[in-house]
C-alpha cells in the first residue's frame, strides 16, 4: 500500500510539473527559436558574402578574356563605386522604410489589435526576409542543374539563334553562366532587396488575417507564404519568361492579395464583418495613415528597382507623377472632404 501511495504521489507530482512547464514553455517561441537557429546554420554553411554584387557571372572563355584585360589595365588608386554594389544602398534604405515602417504601421488599423499587429508584422517581416533571401537562390540552383543537363551540347559562350525564341535563347545563355549545386550562394545587397519583395507579399497577406490567427499560426502561414511566393515568381518569370519589370504586379501584389484572401476564408469565423472588434479607432487610424505616408514617399524606389537600369528614371518619374495625381483625385472625388463632413474648412 505504501508503494502504491508513493507511485500515486509521484504521478500527481509529475503531472503537476508538466502542467507548470507547459505554462512556462511557449510553443511559438520554441518554433521561432528553432527556425532562427536553422536559418543561421543555413547562412553559415550555404552562403558567403559577395562583395562584388553588381558584377555578372561570365562563362569560362569570357571570364578568361576579362581577367586578361584586367591584368593589362593600369591599377586605379581606389575601386570604382559600382564594383561594391553601392548604388543599391539607396534602394535598400527605401525598401526598409517601405516594408518595416510603411507596411508595419499600416497594419495597426484595428482598434484592439494595433500593438500585436505592429509587433507580429515586424517580427514576421524579418523572418520572411531571411528565409526569402536564401530560397530565392536555392530554386535557381536546382533549375541551373536542369538547364546544364538539357543544353550540355550547347557551346559556350552562346550566341543567339534567330530561329529560336528569345526565351529559349535566354535559357541557353543562362545554362552557360548560372551557378551549380557545388557553388555556395553569393549574397549581396541586391539579394536582400529582392528578398524584401517577398516581405511585401507576406505583409499584404497578413492584412487579411489580422486578429484571426494565433502567433504560431502566423509563423506557419509566413513560411508557406514565402515558399509559395518564390515558387510563383520562379514559374512566372524564370521558367515561363513572364515580364514583371516593376516586381510588384502578379508576383507580389496580386499573389499576396490572393494568398491572403485564401487564408482568410479558411480561418475566418461566421459573419466576421459583424464582429464588434472589426473596426478602427482614432489613434490606430492615425498610425495607419502615417504608414501610408512612408509608403507614399518610398514607392518610386519600390516600383523601379526591378526595371532595367536605362528605364529606372522613366518609371520613377511616372510613379511620382501618378502618385501626386491620385492624391489630388481622391481629395476631389471624396464627397466627405468636398462637403466638409470629415474636414472642416474655414
Amino acid at each position: 500500500s505504501q508503494v502504491v501511495c508513493f507511485l500515486l504521489r509521484g504521478r500527481a507530482l509529475g503531472i503537476k510539473m508538466i502542467g507548470r512547464l507547459s505554462k512556462l514553455v511557449n510553443p511559438f517561441m520554441m518554433v521561432l527559436a528553432a527556425a532562427q537557429i536553422s536559418l543561421i546554420i543555413a547562412y553559415s554553411v550555404l552562403s558567403y558574402h559577395d562583395g562584388y554584387g553588381n558584377q555578372q557571372k561570365l562563362d569560362e572563355a569570357r571570364q578568361a578574356e576579362q581577367d586578361l584585360e584586367n591584368s593589362l589595365r593600369e591599377p586605379t588608386p581606389a575601386p570604382q563605386e559600382y564594383e561594391y554594389g553601392q548604388p543599391d544602398l539607396s534602394y535598400m534604405f527605401d525598401m526598409n522604410m517601405y516594408t518595416y515602417l510603411g507596411m508595419c504601421l499600416t497594419m495597426t488599423y484595428l482598434r484592439k489589435y494595433a500593438y500585436t499587429s505592429l509587433g507580429m508584422s515586424f517580427l514576421m517581416g524579418c523572418l520572411a526576409q531571411e528565409y526569402c533571401c536564401l530560397l530565392l537562390q536555392w530554386i535557381p540552383l536546382a533549375y541551373c542543374a536542369q538547364l546544364q543537363s538539357q543544353f550540355k551540347d550547347v557551346g559556350c559562350p552562346y550566341g543567339n539563334n534567330p530561329a529560336l525564341s528569345q526565351f529559349e535563347n535566354n535559357q541557353r545563355s543562362l545554362s552557360c553562366t548560372c551557378d551549380s549545386w557545388s557553388d555556395k550562394i553569393g549574397l549581396s545587397i541586391s539579394d536582400f532587396i529582392k528578398g524584401q519583395y517577398g516581405v511585401v507579399a507576406v505583409m499584404i497577406s497578413f492584412g487579411a488575417t489580422l486578429g484571426k490567427v494565433s502567433p504560431l499560426q502566423i509563423l506557419i502561414i509566413t513560411a508557406l507564404n514565402v515558399t509559395a511566393y518564390v515558387g510563383n515568381k520562379f514559374l512566372c518569370v524564370d521558367y515561363r519568361g513572364g515580364v514583371d519589370n516593376t516586381g510588384s504586379l502578379y508576383t507580389t501584389h496580386i499573389f499576396g492579395a490572393s494568398f491572403g484572401l485564401g487564408v482568410s476564408l479558411l480561418v475566418s469565423g461566421k459573419r466576421p464583418s459583424e464582429n464588434p472588434d472589426n473596426r478602427p479607432r482614432y489613434q490606430s487610424n492615425n498610425y495607419a495613415v502615417l504608414g501610408s505616408l512612408f509608403m507614399f514617399v518610398t514607392y518610386p524606389s519600390f516600383n523601379c528597382y526591378w526595371a532595367p537600369a536605362a528605364l529606372r528614371v522613366y518609371i520613377a518619374t511616372n510613379t511620382v507623377r501618378s502618385r501626386v495625381g491620385y492624391v489630388l483625385h481622391i481629395v476631389v472625388c471624396n464627397r466627405h472632404l468636398v462637403l466638409g463632413v470629415s474636414v472642416s474648412f474655414p
